[in-house]
């Protein structure tokens, strides 16, 4: 049952996301084209990763689940 599931996901889901990514990163591009630009776009980049990070370290330390 885990296994279809797993392969559900990968054959449906998971293509959007690497579009997702791609359409993202084209986003950056045409936005950091200046320096001051380039160093906004990093900031908020490690602002992020620090606060989904942050997130998932309290999930875990409570032993708490979150599903959407």
């Amino acid at each position: 049952m885990y296994h279809l599931s797993a392969v559900q996901d990968l054959l449906v889901f998971e293509p959007f996301f690497l579009i997702q990514g791609v359409l993202l990163a084209m986003a950056a591009w045409q936005y950091i084209r200046t320096p001051a630009r380039r160093r906004l776009w990093t900031w908020s980049l490690v602002v992020s990763v620090l606060l989904i990070d942050a997130f998932g370290t309290v999930l875990s330390l409570a032993e708490a689940k979150f599903a959407i």
